[in-house]
């Protein structure tokens, strides 16, 4: 997995990544989990996206801890956030322990596949006003939208956004893009039905440790989507497979993705169970009124 520890006010970057622009990314959210191993100011930093007025997206391991099968007793959340440990007009900030978690994604021993997880706000974001205003992420569950095909992800031009680990070691003090290729979506169907697809990052930029949970997301003819969820970076060594604890992010060279394209009836049943759903639809008639993707 490709989460980062981070203690007290020490902030850690994408390796070779470009600083995105303020307001660029405007569902973008950091996340800090807190564990019960963790000490004080510790956490888990990861990624997400803000899909609701008050739903994030992210990946189930930034919420669960593998080795300790323990879940997080709280999640600082900053919907918005830009640069790390520096608050601004733009951002706004919660304290939750209320989520859940795809139940596929224990049962099948932590398939990349099924690692994503739903986090609630305890209120509801204003969103989709006037620039600079927060927004929400499109994701490939409106019924008005076709399919989006494994072609037309191919050929259209994918990101991932997050805070990962960067080439000094430290994460990035601001959000960074990273351009994505080479797409591939071969042998990744699981048998319980999800999906993955693994990608590389173009001109020499890597995935690395704290950008779990980020959005990845494509520009197709009709918008922008978050057509995924960055789980697990690996490499392309046979003696290193992809879900190796890869210890220097130089070596890591691909980014298993949790396809959200597989997950779409999964993340509406449980919105639907949350009593949410309804509003989200309302959400996305006034964020995506003509139909194009943020």
């Amino acid at each position: 997995m490709c989460f980062s520890e981070i203690l007290g006010e020490r902030n850690k970057r994408v390796i070779f990544g470009v600083p995105l622009a303020r307001g660029e990314l405007p569902y973008l959210t950091s996340l800090v989990s807190h564990f019960p191993h963790h000490r004080g100011d510790q956490g888990t930093l990861c990624g997400g996206s803000l899909i609701a007025p008050n739903i994030v997206l992210t990946a189930a391991h930034c919420v669960f801890n593998e080795q300790t099968r323990a879940k997080a007793l709280s999640i600082r959340v900053i919907v918005n956030d830009f640069a790390l440990g520096k608050a601004d007009k733009f951002e706004q900030e919660f304290v939750t322990d209320s989520f859940d978690i795809h139940p596929l994604y224990l049962k099948s021993n932590f398939d990349p596949s099924f690692d994503l997880a739903l986090i609630y706000l305890p209120t509801k974001i204003d969103v989709c006003k006037e620039w600079p205003s927060i927004k929400i992420a499109r994701l490939p569950i409106d019924p008005i939208t076709k399919n989006i095909t494994d072609d037309q992800l191919k050929m259209a031009a994918c990101f991932h956004s997050g805070w990962g680990v960067t080439n000094d070691g430290s994460n990035a003090p601001v959000a960074q893009r990273m351009r994505v290729v080479n797409i591939d979506f071969r042998a990744n169907q699981h048998q319980l039905g999800g999906r993955t697809f693994e990608v590389k990052g173009a001109a020499g930029s890597r995935p690395c440790f704290g950008d779990s949970g980020g959005p990845v997301y494509c520009d197709l003819s009709n918008g922008r989507y978050v057509v995924g969820i960055a789980s697990q970076i690996g490499t392309t060594d046979e003696k290193k497979p992809v879900n190796s604890n890869v210890q220097e992010c130089s070596q890591a060279s691909t980014l298993e993705v949790a396809d959200l394209r597989s997950q779409t009836y999964e993340i509406v049943r449980m919105i639907k169970e949350r009593g949410l759903y309804e509003e989200l639809l309302a959400s996305y008639q006034i964020c995506f009124p003509n139909g194009a993707g943020q």
